[in-house]
């Protein structure tokens, strides 16, 4: 082995070894600002938990009161197919207006009022209709209240009519319907836990995977160590990427935390 060979492989070696030290000297540098690791914490962990827990953007067991002036088969019926895990039964008002007063109050996200001669109007073929009244103070959930319950609804009057022209004509029975049956491979369930959470640790990623490596050189450029920095033997490539690779081991082991210990 020549000499210039020796010197080349030695100054690879100091090369790597200066990346190193910088590395080493960026996580200290990290780990001494605590208002950044405290968010660092709290961004990979506890608002994860939060994400999945504690914020719903869909409707789950929303509040339902139900003014019956009708109390006749049909209308127990649709009443009935207003069930969890969207809507709740919170009982029965005889005065609108007290309900109209709890949906003031936020003890109720809707009121389903049919009107009387319900079941009378729906057998004779005369066209009727149902109110429900919907408390948007929570748009998400008073929207997919008002969603939800106009399919709920709409099939029920859908069924109704095919079960009234079956009566009246048994060849009718046996009329082409066309059902849409979706399957979801992954969370069957449609659990948007698991989405929110997964979408949460990915906006982290991006914020942090920009903020970390800024927030280093804002705090070279305060302490005034930048200039220590140019006029070292470092290149500019070394104090960058010292800064972006502790940065990127920094979060790649929050990401592993709050994937398998808070996801999970």
């Amino acid at each position: 082995m020549n000499v210039e060979s020796v010197a080349s492989s030695q100054r690879v070696v100091i090369w790597w070894h200066r990346l190193a030290v910088m590395t080493h000297k960026e996580m200290l540098q990290l780990f001494r600002d605590v208002p950044i690791v405290a968010f660092l914490v709290y961004s990979f962990t506890l608002a994860i938990y939060i994400t999945g827990n504690g914020i719903r953007s869909q409707l789950h067991d929303g509040s339902l009161l139900v003014h019956d002036a009708d109390h006749s088969v049909s209308s127990r019926e649709l009443i009935h197919r207003f069930q969890a895990p969207f809507f709740r039964l919170s009982g029965e008002v005889i005065d609108s207006r007290e309900a109209l007063r709890q949906l003031d109050r936020g003890t109720a996200i809707a009121l389903l009022e049919i009107p009387p001669r319900f079941h009378e109007q729906l057998v004779t073929g005369e066209p009727t209709a149902v109110q429900l009244l919907v408390d948007t103070t929570n748009s998400p959930n008073g929207l997919s209240a008002a969603s939800y319950a106009a399919r709920i609804v709409a099939r029920f009057g859908q069924e109704m009519a095919l079960n009234r022209v079956g009566s009246g004509d048994e060849s009718s029975q046996d009329l082409p319907l066309i059902l849409s049956d979706h399957r979801v491979w992954y969370n069957q369930d449609q659990n948007e836990a698991w989405f929110e959470c997964i979408s949460h640790l990915l906006r982290q990623i991006t914020i942090f995977a920009l903020l970390l490596p800024a927030a280093a050189l804002v705090r070279e450029k305060e302490r005034g160590t930048v200039e220590q920095l140019l006029v070292s033997p470092l290149s500019p490539f070394q104090i960058m990427a010292s800064k972006v690779l502790a940065m990127t081991v920094v979060i790649l082991s929050a990401t592993a935390i709050g994937l398998f210990g808070i996801m999970q």
